[in-house]
């Protein structure tokens, strides 16, 4: 139907095999320019009253735009975009169970756009095969029952997996809990080693620094019985001073001893050069 142009025609036909469930049946018809025009076919009593196939003929004028644009209009029907079929269910209504849901089929075929000329929807039934009605509510009840076992299938894998995860979360979080636990007692028993050599080395330290004060009070104690006279230390000092000066005063002594030196005697002078 996508780009259909049903500018020359009035109404839609098509085949159709209710349900029975008397639930919202709708018939949606969207065009270009916007417009979602719906018809409910549940309120149509021939419809509703139908219990086998039929040809359904609904005049344009029947489908009302849900935005209010009012009905649909040969001229809006110039570019069909879409055609959307479903079934809602209507609250309290006699077909809902306990379960709050409906399970039922709809049969549409041969759905066209043609010119009738009505003014009003018009319903055809057809005198079909019964066996062909019954063959057609069975497969779709065994359609019906396989749909609603793969969604329990579904449900129950889920619930599974859910319950997995969650096992496997809980065994991350016990080894999680037994390897923090590990390491809390590691740490404590390390704490205790570290706190036992500390005392030890205290105690050592103690009882060193106990022996290295006794040694140190014994020393100065044999120090103090071995003290030596300060004049003694002098002595050495004094002695080196004194042949210090023994030294000099030999020295001065020996200068003024020295012998005087003799001068040369004149020389003699021959008479030729005293004439001169």
């Amino acid at each position: 139907f996508l780009d259909s142009d049903w500018s020359d025609c009035d109404a839609l036909q098509f085949w159709v095999m209710p349900d029975l469930n008397m639930q919202k049946t709708v018939f949606q018809i969207n065009t270009a320019v916007g417009g979602s025009y719906e018809a409910y076919l549940q309120e149509y009593p021939d419809y509703a009253a139908a219990d086998g196939p039929m040809i359904a003929t609904i005049p344009f004028s029947e489908f009302t735009d849900k935005g209010g644009r009012g009905a649909l209009k040969p001229a809006d029907a110039k570019e069909i975009t879409s055609l959307s079929l479903w079934v809602n269910t209507i609250p309290g209504s006699e077909a809902l169970g306990d379960s709050l849901e409906i399970r039922g089929w709809v049969c549409y075929d041969e759905i066209r756009a043609v010119a009738a000329g009505l003014d009003a929807p018009a319903f055809e039934a057809l005198e079909g095969d019964e066996g062909w009605l019954e063959a057609a509510k069975a497969e779709a009840d065994e359609a019906a029952r396989k749909e609603q076992e793969e969604l329990e299938a579904r449900r129950a894998a889920a619930a599974a997996k859910r319950e997995a995860e969650a096992a496997s979360k809980a065994a991350e979080e016990a080894a999680a809990a037994e390897t923090d636990g590990a390491a809390e007692n590691s740490d404590g028993s390390t704490a205790g080693a570290d706190g036992a050599a500390d005392a030890e080395g205290t105690a050592g330290a103690g009882a060193g620094g106990e022996n290295g004060s006794a040694g140190e009070n014994a020393v100065s104690d044999a120090a103090a019985s071995r003290k030596v006279p300060a004049w003694k230390y002098a002595l050495p000092v004094i002695s080196g001073v004194i042949a210090i000066l023994a030294i000099a005063a030999f020295v001065v002594l020996c200068a003024g001893r020295r012998k005087p030196e003799k001068k040369p005697a004149p020389k003699a002078v021959s008479e030729p050069d005293q004439k001169k």
